[in-house]
């Protein structure tokens, strides 16, 4: 099951970048609105990943507040690419940042 959850990752994080190369690259604003939509599946995969994760010694808070921000930033994703509102981008990068913060802090334990 871990080789297959590691394998899942790579190949979202591969297809994610190659597509954000592509947008920079070529400036296409097709593949700039795919850029934004795949991180938010990048976003409600990680916060899955994190709210499944059932390691002995992690805080059940901190393990719900890391997925919780994860989900609520690809969320935020999906509303800035439907509405185009600055202030939800803002948000789905400040959400992402809180539940990377909270990954690096399960990861310590």
């Amino acid at each position: 099951m871990a080789d297959t959850r590691q394998t899942a990752i790579r190949a979202i994080l591969v297809g994610y970048l190659a597509l954000l190369i592509v947008a920079i690259v070529t400036g296409n604003p097709l593949a700039n609105v795919a850029v934004n939509v795949g991180f938010g599946v990048v976003a409600l995969y990680f916060g899955y990943t994190v709210y499944e994760e059932q390691s002995r010694g992690i805080d059940p808070r901190v393990r719900l507040a890391t997925a919780g921000a994860f989900v609520l930033a690809g969320l935020a994703q999906f509303v800035a690419v439907a509405t185009r509102a600055p202030e939800a981008d803002i948000a789905s990068s400040a959400l992402f940042v809180l539940g990377f913060i909270g990954y690096l802090v399960i990861q310590r334990v």
